[in-house]
């Protein structure tokens, strides 16, 4: 039972919610049928992201292909707290009569305070480090643990001195400023919604949410209580946050001094070789020694690197990485990849013959023998002899060839050399094709749910050094 100041604060919280869901019901449908139950007016649209606004008495349901056609997303306005439970109540129940969920849904909540509350902070300034260092996600994850590793809502806590190469025994400054700190969209806690006074929770979502009313009210009430007491102490820290601080960074004490000199790094990182233009000569590691080691700090702590090979290709200015096990990458950015293992983001990046599971890549070049599974490919031309199983594509103007088993095309160009299995779902209107098939018979070539296709695929770049 929550006691009488917990039950005042809660009173004073406002909560939105991005809702979703599946159903063979059209959204005009949806409208109709979901707006009486749950005694709000709908408004359906078949846009993506729509920029139809909502209010307390006024939603929206429109599309949301990221898990195909069935897939839609219910949003709706900031109500009062007793208000957004009942209303999140009757959703639940008509999602579970009238739809389904799988591994693709999510439930995001928007929390903020009536203007009328006073707090010592404001929304507009939370002190992330201080949130972060307080915040039990374990407490989140004991409800909702087939999100733990979900890319689009990775653990907050994510702690980093600005000041990468400098370690002291002694306790640390809780000064956030000091730090690098969650703020982007794909985390637990969104606080890049903080700037418009509320935030984001994205951790609850999954096969039969719908069924776990009790939990996501739970963490509804946990993280409003929470982030109402750290308001109240905007600038203090308790004595556990400051230990909380000290074992954060006492994690990365390895990682800092090993970057003092070479042999150092060498000494604790046996399973990792670096090069200069395939060069390991000592004299030239040195000279370039302040150039790698700001990559090698970002694949080793936040991609989770232990094992590979790094060169710099130092006539381009260009890092290349073989034979690597990334399993946490927050970003990965700007490199060329080749026969490695990879989880996470994935940004500007080439790759070759790379296995690649629950990933969101976005602006890459899918050249080689690459393997994609469960993932999101966003603006990344997709070439010949690449196999993308289960994932969705979100392409514009970039090609898609290879294989698709699966999954979902909702934009791209398609050529000739795509295979695209039958049960691959092809949003329509969305998609085009580089060329009409000379032959119709297809021969088993680009057959989606619309028809053949024919293409030029092009030609990944030449001429660099490669591992």
């Amino acid at each position: 039972m929550l006691n009488l100041d917990y039950r005042n604060i809660l009173q004073s919280l406002r909560v939105g919610f991005e809702i979703e869901f599946y159903s063979k019901m059209s959204r005009e449908e949806i409208a109709k049928i979901l707006g009486p139950h749950i005694k709000k007016k709908i408004v359906a649209s078949n846009a993506y992201h729509g920029k139809t606004s909502v209010t307390q008495h006024k939603f929206k349901v429109e599309a949301d292909y990221s898990g195909g056609i069935y897939m839609h997303e219910l949003v709706t306005g900031v109500m009062p707290y007793e208000e957004a439970r009942m209303v999140l109540i009757r959703i639940l129940n008509w999602v579970h009569k009238n739809g389904w969920t799988d591994e693709r849904t999510s439930v995001q909540v928007n929390i903020s305070f009536d203007k009328n509350l006073k707090l010592a902070g404001s929304m507009e300034s939370i002190n992330r480090l201080k949130f972060v260092l307080g915040f039990d996600e374990k407490y989140i994850y004991e409800r909702f643990p087939q999100r733990k590793n979900n890319i689009y809502a990775r653990s907050i806590n994510q702690v980093y001195p600005t000041n990468r190469f400098i370690y002291s025994d002694g306790p640390m400054d809780p000064n956030p400023n000091h730090y690098h700190l969650p703020s982007d969209k794909y985390y637990g806690i969104n606080f890049a919604k903080a700037a418009k006074g509320y935030l984001e929770i994205r951790y609850m979502g999954g096969r039969g949410y719908e069924k776990k009313l009790k939990d996501i009210v739970e963490v509804i009430n946990y993280v409003g209580i929470f982030t109402y007491d750290a308001l109240q102490a905007p600038n203090s820290y308790t004595d556990n946050e400051k230990a909380n601080l000290n074992r954060i960074l006492r994690e990365y004490k390895k990682v800092v001094t090993s970057f003092s000199d070479l042999d150092t790094f060498f000494y604790n990182y046996p399973n990792i070789n670096i090069s200069v233009d395939l060069k390991t000569h000592e004299e030239v590691l040195k000279t370039y020694w302040t150039t790698i080691r700001d990559k090698l700090f970002e694949l080793i702590v936040m991609s989770g690197m232990k094992k590979g090979k790094l060169n710099y290709d130092a006539d381009i200015a260009q890092f290349q990485l073989k034979d690597a096990v990334c399993r946490k990458a927050f970003p990965m950015d700007g490199m060329e990849i080749f026969d490695s293992k990879l989880q996470g983001n994935i940004i500007n990046c080439d790759l070759y013959n790379c296995v690649i599971r629950n990933a969101h890549l976005a602006d890459c070049n899918l050249y080689r023998g690459n393997k994609v599974t469960k993932s999101r490919i966003i603006t990344t031309d997709l070439h010949y002899n690449n196999e993308a199983t289960d994932c969705f594509i979100d392409n514009r103007m970039h090609v898609i060839n290879g294989i698709i088993n699966s999954g979902i095309i909702r934009s791209g160009e398609v050529g000739a050399l795509a295979k695209i299995s039958s049960d691959t779902e092809i949003i329509q209107g969305a998609v085009s094709y580089l060329a009409t098939a000379a032959d119709d018979k297809g021969k088993g070539k680009g057959k989606g749910k619309e028809k053949e296709v024919k293409g030029q695929e092009k030609s990944p770049i030449t001429g660099i050094k490669t591992l």
